[in-house]
């Protein structure tokens, strides 16, 4: 048995033990595992010997050098000649100044190879490259230089690598284009990462040489400003380009409007400065399904136009309309929500426009394939029935954090099929009876509104509902009628509320119940209110005027308790049980507690908080027969004296001989 009392030694011995381990790691020169034909090691050096001796059938090669010693590696020329079977090598956090001539000669099974040395962890220490360090490489397919505190490369660098697929060339310093060593046809290259470089422009001679076969341009995070019109010409296998988090103040609008793009299928432009879309930009990509176009600062004008030449809403997605199915606008400027800007999008299923100054929206007309519509974090402040007309796949709708304070009836009754629906943070004093049209509800958000009472019908068609959020309200009394027919609800928050009273049996129907939530209420009584509940693992009551508590008033499946924060003195066990409980975690600290009986704690428990109670006596052997209890907090209490035989553990095991640890948080007292 081991009792632990935290105390500033403790900490001390945690170092000491992790200077043990560091000690044991400093002793050895390599640490490899074997496992079938991969082996990883970890090095002091890349000088450092690599084992087993009969490393030479090793077909995957994994080399980490410890991060615990700042000591500097070098390669040689044929430094791996003797694992011809490679086919796959890894080299990572070993710093390296300089790739020599040939640095893998001898790998001609070689397939995928990563060097990240993370120099950067090292300011100084810049990596560069010979021109034939990747010779005779030729059948390499993937070729990772992430991290490596690169600035340029060689022109030719890579002219041997004809089977090269992807070549990573991210987080490093590249200041433009022509230092990436790209000047040879490298006629398989589908996927080229420059992301998290120093990148200012993008023209069409750019990546002349290599841009035939790109499929993927990652350019994210770079400082790109430039874009020539003709920059994508060359590029007729595009599918995904990423430019999101540059400084794009505009994009050229004939960018998008050769041929050779026409393959595009995602385009990411988010986290820029752009402020306007030009009509028929994207005219062209017939094929593009996503775009994203968030935190920007795009903002169109109350006349309809999208710029200052009287070019209409409808111009600026056209050449979208039967392939967009994503559309992120969110985190803009808009101010308004035309029906005419998105409704020629006849393909469109997720629509994102969170995080904007919409005010108003005008009209229906949305894509009748949408399925997913967010606009939270908006200035809406009223809603009509045409505004979501037509849209009978809509599955979730999110209206969170406007100013909604009333919702027609009719609002969504052309949307049957709604699953998630989410109105919280608005300013609602009822329950909207829209959705007496939603007999498929799966979750409902109405928290953090107005609303002061519930109808007995207000979620009478909402058999299929799993969550029901209600918290930051001002409801006052739940009577059993109020949640009669929510009989699938899994999780219910009725938290924040101004609750005194609920009626015994309120959620008896409730059968599939598994969390509960009402903390921060007024309730002075929870007994008959979950001790039906034969599936309820979760509930939190803390924070309310409970003056009295015992384990009857709780199912035994229950597995986490939080009643901190109340009034009560005394944990009750009216039936002396102490064992059938599946009560995993009890917080019932802040409350008024004065003892603790061996009836005081289940023997399921784990972790038990009982600070800042009353505490003054604890009875012997109130902590044996809990063989997963694990930690007890029993600081802030009032415990001035307490005999040793208090605190014992009992053993577990078959036997009753296995020890285990306990860490017992308590105040300081004499013993």
């Amino acid at each position: 048995m081991k009792i632990f009392i935290f105390q500033l030694w403790a900490f001390w011995a945690c170092l000491l033990g992790s200077t043990i381990t560091l000690a044991k790691v400093i002793l050895e020169e390599s640490q490899c595992a074997l496992d079938v034909n991969s082996l990883h090691c970890l090095l002091r050096t890349l000088q450092s010997p690599i084992g087993p001796k009969d490393v030479h059938s090793v077909e995957k090669l994994h080399l980490s050098c410890s991060d615990n010693f700042f000591l500097e590696s070098t390669l040689s020329s044929d430094h791996f000649g003797h694992l011809p079977q490679l086919t796959q090598l890894k080299i990572h956090f070993c710093k390296i100044r300089h790739l020599p001539p040939a640095a893998f000669a001898g790998l001609s099974n070689l397939r995928h190879l990563e060097v990240q040395s993370h120099n950067g962890d090292w300011a100084s220490v810049v990596m560069d490259a010979d021109k034939d360090t990747f010779q005779k490489l030729a059948p390499l397919q993937s070729l990772n230089l992430a991290f490596n505190n690169l600035y340029s490369l060689p022109e030719g660098t890579f002219c041997d690598l004809l089977n090269l697929q992807r070549l990573n060339l991210s987080h490093n310093h590249i200041l433009a284009l022509s230092d990436t060593g790209l000047t040879c046809q490298l006629p398989e290259l589908r996927h080229l990462d420059l992301s998290h470089n120093h990148l200012s422009s993008l023209a069409k001679e750019d990546l002349e040489r290599v841009s035939g076969s790109l499929e993927i341009l990652d350019l994210r995070s770079n400082r790109l400003q430039i874009l020539s019109d003709d920059a994508l010409s060359l590029m007729p296998k595009l599918r995904q380009l990423h430019l999101s988090d540059n400084q794009l103040a505009a994009i050229p609008p004939m960018i998008f409007s050769s041929l050779a793009t026409s393959n595009l299928e995602t385009l990411e432009l988010q986290n820029n400065s752009l402020t306007m879309l030009t009509p028929n930009l994207f005219r062209g990509l017939d094929k593009l399904a996503m775009l994203n176009l968030s935190h920007n600062a795009i903002a169109f004008d109350d006349g309809g136009a999208a710029t200052g030449n009287g070019q209409h809403l409808q111009d600026i997605f056209t050449g979208l309309e039967y392939s967009l199915k994503v559309l992120d606008l969110s985190h803009n400027r808009l101010n308004q929500l035309e029906s005419s800007l998105l409704a020629p999008l006849e393909s469109l299923e997720v629509l994102n426009l969170n995080h904007n100054q919409i005010h108003t929206v005008n009209g229906g007309g949305l894509p009748r394939s949408l399925r997913m519509i967010s606009m939270s974090h908006n200035l809406i402040s009223g809603l009509e029935k045409s505004n979501f007309l037509g849209l009978p796949g809509l599955t979730s709708l999110s209206l969170d954090h406007n100013k909604i304070r009333y919702i027609p009836k009719d609002l969504l009754e052309a949307s049957p099929n709604l699953e998630d629906l989410s109105f919280n943070s608005n300013e609602l004093r009822g329950v909207p009876a829209t959705l007496s049209h939603l007999p498929n509800l799966r979750t409902l958000d109405l928290g953090e509104n107005l609303i002061d009472h519930i109808a007995p019908h207000d979620f009478q068609v909402l058999g299929k509902l799993y969550g029901l959020r209600l918290a930051g309200n001002q409801i006052k009394v739940l009577q059993k009628q109020h949640l009669q027919n929510v009989t699938g609800i899994h999780v219910l928050n009725l938290a924040q509320n101004q609750l005194a009273e609920i009626e015994r049996g309120a959620f008896d129907n409730l059968r599939e119940l598994r969390a509960l939530r009402l903390d921060h209420n007024f309730l002075a009584d929870i007994n008959g209110l979950v001790s039906s509940l034969s599936h309820l693992q979760w509930f939190n009551v803390s924070n309310n005027k409970l003056q009295w508590f015992d384990y009857a008033f709780v199912p035994m499946s229950l597995e986490w308790l939080d009643i901190q924060n109340n009034e009560i003195e005394e944990l009750g066990n009216y039936y002396k049980l102490k064992s059938g409980f599946h009560l995993k975690r009890l917080d019932a600290s802040g409350n008024l507690i004065r003892n603790l009986s061996k009836l005081s704690l289940p023997t399921s428990l784990e972790i038990v908080s009982l600070r800042k109670n009353a505490i003054r006596h604890i009875e012997n052997g109130v902590f044996e027969d809990k063989p997963n209890l694990a930690m007890v907090e029993l600081v802030d209490n009032e415990i001035n004296h307490l005999e040793l035989s208090a605190l014992s553990v009992g053993r577990v095991g078959s036997k009753g001989n296995v020890h285990r640890k306990i860490f017992i948080l308590l105040p300081r007292f004499s013993v």
